[in-house]
């Protein structure tokens, strides 16, 4: 049977759960390809088993997130009241939908309790605590897996990995609505930095700001890495520092901001954290 594209989108709405629906429901994903076209297939594996398993290519990589990835749902939370209020009595929905696992299971309801018990102590899911509800959706959905992704792809391959954060805020670039004071760097705002973007309130860098300067920094190590693999290959004074890849005892990566610096074990207590909850 041939449906038209715009019919499946315009039934999306319909096949999806009320609570699949916020926030960010991703109606079209990436899926393992079966059946025996084995020379056509793209996807033919889990990518978590595919890093595992060491059977990917072995190149440099840059990997990385910004510091407050969550941000990314403040639209939702804005728009659809009920929705968060509902999780402050129960947050099992939230981890079913994003973790795929079955509501209403054992599983669910202790991982529901460590979440609440971790990001709000004795606090509802509410306006105020909106901060940490936005800090559970970027570890759950980014941080976490940037995280573990480095480590592992590190483990099993023999060229650098190199990991980033990017904290570096802009009052005119954001994703977020502008009456949002949550700090931090919004899911994607790395990117306007690197390259011509209109997800941004404000797309172009005006050329005395701060931004406009971190963006030549940005250009000139992308550019050395795709160049030579490495983003800092020789010293380099208008960067200020050297980019040190992540190691088998050293989880290193830049802090981007309007100075580089080199930190290490991103995220730490909360990826330790998540490395419990998801330790399969």
């Amino acid at each position: 049977m041939k449906v038209p594209a715009q019919k499946i989108v315009e039934g999306i709405d319909k096949a999806l759960e009320e609570e699949e629906k916020h926030p960010m429901p991703l109606l079209f994903v990436p899926v393992i390809e079966k059946g025996n076209h084995k020379d056509e297939a793209f996807l033919r594996e889990k990518p978590t088993d595919i890093i595992k398993s060491g059977k990917f290519n072995k190149v440099p990589l840059i990997i990385g997130g910004t510091s407050r990835e969550g941000l990314l749902i403040m639209r939702d939370l804005m728009e659809h009241s009920s929705w968060y209020h509902s999780l402050s009595a129960d947050l099992e929905p939230l981890i079913s939908v994003n973790l795929k696992i079955p509501k209403g299971t054992e599983e669910t309801k202790e991982i529901s309790h460590k979440i609440k018990e971790f990001y709000f102590g004795d606090k509802p899911v509410s306006k105020e605590t909106w901060p940490q509800l936005v800090d559970v959706y970027g570890d759950m959905l980014f941080n976490f897996w940037t995280y573990r992704s480095a480590k592992e792809q590190q483990a099993k391959s023999s060229a650098p990995v190199y990991l980033y954060q990017f904290s570096f805020q802009e009052q005119s670039r954001h994703l977020h609505p502008a009456d949002i004071s949550i700090p931090g760097a919004d899911h994607g705002s790395d990117l306007g930095y690197l390259f011509e973007t209109a997800f941004n309130n404000d797309p172009y860098l005006h050329p005395d700001s701060e931004g406009a300067k971190l963006s030549s920094k940005l250009l000139k190590m992308w550019i050395n890495f795709a160049k030579t693999g490495n983003p800092t290959p020789v010293a380099d004074k208008s960067l200020g520092v050297s980019w040190s890849p992540v190691t088998k005892t050293e989880l290193n990566y830049l802090k981007i901001d309007k100075e580089l610096t080199m930190h290490k074990d991103l995220m730490k207590e909360n990826m330790a954290f998540w490395d419990k909850i998801l330790a399969s």
